[in-house]
């Protein structure tokens, strides 16, 4: 934790239009120069966390909103072919590289030119460290989906969990 930072009266108001009035604020910067991060205090004591990157490209690799839930049956068109995401019950502030894991452990595997044409819209590769992290985070994700596919009835859950071990055993994951 480094020395204490105000947080300045703009940002306050800006956090406050997106999740409602704050109670209490805290410093929760990292110990290094123009680090800013604050934990921000709901009134009911839910918990967020506001972070001002130094770097646009810090902002930019480091934290999005995310769905949560981002993969084809939550994906809505309309007739004039326009996209809408449904079901934000898992949505939260996470890293971007998060909000893949899904399409990489399902329709990525059959179907690799659409994650080239998704990359391309999305507007660059991933870095070195977020494929790692994608890695990883595919991982846990399989690990949890006998469980979730054994306790909602859904079979096809369950064998994308195991479909992506056995391609993380084989070192086949991408």
């Amino acid at each position: 934790m480094s020395d204490s930072k105000e947080l300045p009266p703009t940002l306050r108001a800006w956090a406050e239009r997106e999740i409602g009035r704050v109670g209490a604020v805290r410093d929760v910067s990292y110990p290094r120069e123009k680090s800013r991060v604050w934990e921000l205090v709901h009134p009911d004591g839910c918990r967020f966390h506001l972070k001002v990157a130094p770097q646009p490209l810090m902002y930019e690799r480091e934290t999005f909103g995310l769905h949560g839930d981002a993969w084809p049956r939550n994906l809505l068109w309309s007739g004039a072919r326009k996209a809408a995401w449904v079901d934000f019950g898992r949505s939260r502030f996470a890293p971007a590289v998060q909000e893949f894991v899904l399409l990489a452990c399902g329709v990525w595997v059959d179907r690799p030119a659409l994650r080239t044409a998704f990359l391309r819209g999305y507007g660059r590769d991933l870095t070195p460290e977020e494929q790692h992290a994608l890695k990883c985070l595919g991982a846990l994700d399989a690990v949890s989906r006998p469980t979730w596919g054994s306790d909602d009835n859904d079979p096809d859950v369950t064998a994308r969990g195991r479909r992506t071990l056995d391609r993380l055993t084989a070192g086949a994951f991408a």
